[in-house]
């Protein structure tokens, strides 16, 4: 309606005549004011013109009624949060330019840091950055705009270091970047000598650099100085500049094109000025103070001069018309009131109708007599894919496949009949897809009764079907799960009943007593229902059961699950802990075995060194003696007490896991008659030796010490099987061809030819039950502190680390037969004991042989001088490398200790290596937990050898490290 009506018009306008002059003077004056001081506050018209989309780009927006971004939440002034958790900064304007002119509604997502903003896009969780620089790993999932904030990188180093600095400068210097910001990658690929130390964010990496933990910062200049400025750091200046600049684009899932589309369109229609004004807004340009300026202090004296003049005109101006504008504003307001209240009374009606149909999130569709669509919703429209020019003019039979029309068909033959129905059926979106819908339809008639049309209202239950789909699977997959499970699981209710029971529980009870009383179902598992013990249904309790009906343990946990009515129930998961409580109880014993091998390859030094002087002295003592003489033979029988000893470390040694045994070609006969005559001396007079061993020149690869093991722990075993009442223990050794009839019934034994040792005792025998145990670890018949329950289980180890096996026989009452196969090897036993009976190699080398201790040094000397050679010898290692520094060519071998006093043979190696590469050295020891064979080689000593050395062994070792020269 015009504000000016015939009649009011004139009177105004001489009105305003009459105070011409007056108009004339604040026009002047507001001249004057405005050329003083410009306005800066008007708006471009261009900034809210919106973008002119398409009818696609509008129906998408209109399907994605929420776009959701991820700023980086520590980028100011480009972007960040504030204490108030509101978001920020340059590219949150241009956000708010872009929303305004095309309608998106943009929900800014939080995230912790930039890493988390790239995760959450590549995933997308978030379907958009404000602000992204574009990389060719982000271009993977991500489309960009042009850049619309561009901005020049810096390098921020402390004010310390002068003079212009660029990026070549920064080679070999540790430079912070920001993690996963595109400096990283830029650096990286274009400088690869700059070591990077990346941050989590600018501020922590401006910290490092003032801190003096990193030598520079690339970064953006805005956002390096505001940082700067808000943390109030002093001792950092921009350096120089990085000849490159950050180029930050909108960056969009890379599966909605036309998101990108879009806010490119935005984003090209916002004019420079308004660029100017957002980037101005928050990049702040030094500037000489106002204050300082005297044009200005000139300008705001005349400003306050003119300023008086223009109010005091306003005030006689405005006084004139206030009468005037008071009376006409009353009595137009008085006619604008009635107009509104008669247009309103007609709107009424129609807006409640239209509210409704528009703001429901139901479809509304109303269709004529002929079923044609008349009339429908926004709702419905966005259901469907289709706009709502598109939507008048079809029927519902253009909307479903022919399976659903049947639905159609047979509703609306109960009209009729039925004037309100309600359905479910599918629909076809424009895209092909399907949407699930309940229909309300409702018949339209006249006041005669005759039929208009009808309309239904749809809802959308496809995210409903779907989630029950899902709930559906989830139930089959969990059930089907715990259906797998080996642990035993039912579910009690609060009543006391059983809900369910898996597989595994139904064959422990051997029924399924699903709606039986808990007690009844299981009372031979549990003497207790789980809510008995624990009325709390809201507790996780967990416990520890030991069922009467076969003594097994269970670990119980009872879970509280709460039904969809309200009420507890009680699920039990039931684990068989038995075996686990074994294991348990077998690795604290292996525990102490191990400690007590540990102790034992502690001691094993020692008793080297000790027998080393028996072993040497008695080979000595032998060369001096006459053969034949009884003090002769007395040596002899020293030397051979000294050898077993030296085999019983060694097996100390391996028991403890600190070397493994050797296998060799050997001849397994002396074994078992060495070992029956140990025996005769230490068995009682009750239990009578019987044997029957054949002398076989038949070879096996083993290891003697071994072989006296297993013999001597099954002749053992017999003995404590007869000590009570006596008996016959009868070994049997020899060859025997094992046929495949045979070998198929032990699984460890091949056909082929075998040395059989065979243990038989007279003894009380063992049970079934037993002998099904015998190899076990740690299991005894024996008594408390008769036997740990090793021995069996270490001679099977030890018989099948020779390819072999070992096969028990027994009775209650009739003995035990004990059976043990190794295989035999290609080989001529003669060659063998040729080998062990050739001459002992000798030289005329000049050999430097040290170790700390005098009898040890005697032993060596007298042997190697026996051998033909020139023998130098030193007890301590420090006079050693004297000696050696003084004669360094001199020497042609040196044999040292490993474990000596100030100087360890390794350490000794190292230095005498230092003054002479070539020297070859020979390192001995009776035991290390420092030096090993392979280690001793890698650091250049020639051999290693163990401790306590054997005349032969010596020889053959000093004559092959000397040839190797």
């Amino acid at each position: 309606m015009a504000l000016f009506q015939k009649g009011y018009k004139k009177e105004i306008f001489w009105s305003l005549r009459s105070n011409f002059r007056s108009s004339i003077l604040c026009l002047l004056l507001s001249v004057i004011f405005l050329w003083v001081v410009p306005c800066s506050g008007a708006k471009n018209p261009n900034e809210t013109i919106p973008v002119q989309l398409t009818a696609h780009e509008k129906g998408w927006i209109s399907k994605h009624p929420v776009i959701r971004i991820a700023p980086d939440p520590f980028f100011p002034p480009i972007e960040w949060f504030d204490n108030n958790g509101k978001y920020q900064g340059i590219a949150a304007d241009f956000m708010q330019v872009v929303q305004e002119k095309t309608g998106i509604n943009f929900k800014v997502v939080k995230c912790k840091n930039w890493d988390e903003v790239l995760e959450k896009a590549e995933s997308r969780e978030v379907d958009a950055l404000p602000a992204a620089a574009q990389t060719q790993d982000r271009s993977r999932y991500l489309l960009y705009s042009e850049p619309h904030i561009v901005l020049p990188g810096v390098i921020i180093t402390r004010t310390k270091v002068t003079g212009n600095i660029t990026l070549e400068d920064l080679s070999a210097m540790r430079v912070s970047v920001v993690k996963a910001y595109v400096w990283q990658e830029f650096l990286k690929t274009d400088f690869p000598k700059i070591q990077l130390d990346l941050v989590h964010d600018l501020h922590e990496g401006l910290k490092r650099v003032a801190l003096g933990m990193s030598d520079a910062c690339v970064a953006t200049l805005p956002v390096a100085l505001y940082y700067i400025e808000k943390e109030g750091i002093t001792n950092l200046r921009v350096a120089g500049e990085t000849g490159y600049y950050t180029r930050l684009s909108f960056a969009s899932r890379k599966d909605w094109p036309e998101l990108n589309a879009i806010v490119k369109k935005a984003l090209a229609q916002i004019p420079p000025s308004k660029k100017e004004e957002i980037l101005g807004k928050w990049i702040h340009l030094e500037h000489k103070s106002l204050l300082k300026q005297k044009k200005f202090w000139i300008t705001i004296l005349v400003v306050i001069g003119a300023c008086g003049l223009i109010i005091f005109g306003i005030a006689l101006w405005n006084r004139s018309l206030r009468r005037m504008v008071d009376q006409k504003t009353e009595e137009l307001e008085k006619e604008l009131i009635q107009r509104k209240q008669a247009e309103q009374a007609v709107r009424d009606s129609e807006e409640k109708y239209r509210t409704l149909l528009e703001t429901t999130s139901e479809g509304y569709w109303l269709l004529n007599t002929e079923r044609k669509t008349m009339e429908v919703n926004e709702s419905l429209c966005k259901m469907l894919g289709y706009r709502q020019d598109e939507m008048i003019g079809k029927t519902p039979f253009d909307l479903v496949d022919d399976e659903n029309r049947k639905i159609f068909i047979e509703q609306t033959s109960k009209i009729s009949t039925t004037p309100h129905r309600s359905y479910e059926i599918t629909l076809k979106k424009k895209n092909g897809e399907d949407v699930y819908t309940y229909f309300n339809a409702t018949t339209i008639r006249d006041e005669s009764g005759e039929l208009q049309g009808s309309f239904a209202l749809i809802t959308d239950i496809t995210e409903k079907n779907r989630a029950q789909e899902s709930l559906r699977e989830s139930e089959e997959k969990y059930r089907a799960m715990m259906e797998a499970m080996k642990d035993m699981i039912y579910i009690c209710s609060q009543d006391y009943r059983v809900e369910y029971m898996n597989p595994t529980m139904i064959k422990r009870t051997g029924r399924d007593d699903t709606g039986e009383l808990c007690f009844k179902a299981l009372h031979d598992l549990e003497e207790k229902c789980p809510w008995c013990m624990h009325d709390k249904a809201s507790e996780h309790v967990e416990t520890d059961i030991v069922s009467p009906k076969d003594n097994r343990s269970y670990h119980i946990s009872q879970i509280p699950i709460v039904n969809g009515d309200g009420s507890v129930s009680k699920m039990s998961v039931l684990r068989d802990t038995t075996d686990f409580i074994k294991l348990e109880n077998q690795l604290r014993q292996a525990q102490k075995m191990e400690a007590i091998g540990t102790l034992a390859g502690g001691i094993a030094h020692d008793f080297n060194n000790i027998l080393a002087a028996i072993i040497g002295m008695s080979e000595l003592a032998m060369m001096e003696v006459p053969e034949g003489t009884p003090l002769h033979r007395h040596i002899e029988q020293t030397l051979k007490a000294g050898l077993r000893a030296k085999y019983l470390v060694k097996q100390i040694l391996a028991f403890s896991r600190q070397k493994d045994q050797e296998h060799i070609p050997m001849s397994v006969y002396p074994v078992v008659k060495e070992a029956l005559k140990l025996l005769r001396s230490s068995l009682p007079a009750t239990i009578e030796i019987s044997h029957y061993i054949k002398k076989d020149p038949e070879l096996i690869k083993g290891d003697p010490t071994e072989i006296h093991q297993v013999m001597m722990n099954l002749c053992t075993n017999a003995e404590y099987a007869m000590r009570e009442k006596g008996g016959v223990l009868n070994v049997k050794f020899g060859r025997v061809n094992i046929g495949e009839a045979i070998a198929a019934l032990h699984q460890d034994l091949q056909p082929g030819p075998y040395m059989r040792l065979e243990v038989t005792d007279t003894g009380s025998g063992m049970e079934p039950e037993t002998v099904e145990r015998i190899f076990d670890p740690y299991f005894t018949t024996k008594g408390i502190g008769e036997g740990t329950g090793l021995g069996l289980a270490v001679i099977q180890g030890i018989v099948h680390k020779h390819g072999g096996a070992i096969t028990v026989e027994s009775a209650p009452g009739k003995g035990t037969i004990f059976q043990v196969f190794f295989p035999i090897i290609e080989g001529d036993k003669e060659e063998i004991e040729e080998k062990s009976e050739a001459l002992l190699p000798t030289g005329t080398e000049r050999i430097l042989f040290i170790d700390d201790e005098e009898v040890l040094v005697e032993v060596g000397r007298g042997m190697l001088e026996r051998l033909g050679y020139d023998v130098t010898v030193r007890t301590s290692s420090l006079e050693a490398v004297e000696l050696f520094k003084a004669k360094p060519g001199y020497f042609d071998l040196v044999i040292t200790d490993m474990s000596m006093p100030n100087m360890t043979g390794e350490q000794l190696s190292k230095e005498l290596m230092k003054i002479r590469q070539d020297i070859p050295i020979i390192l001995c020891t009776g035991f290390s937990h420092i030096i090993s064979e392979e280690k001793a080689r890698e650091i250049g000593i020639r051999d290693f050898a163990m401790k306590p050395l054997v005349m032969r062994q010596l020889a053959e070792t000093a004559r092959r490290v000397l040839d190797e020269k």
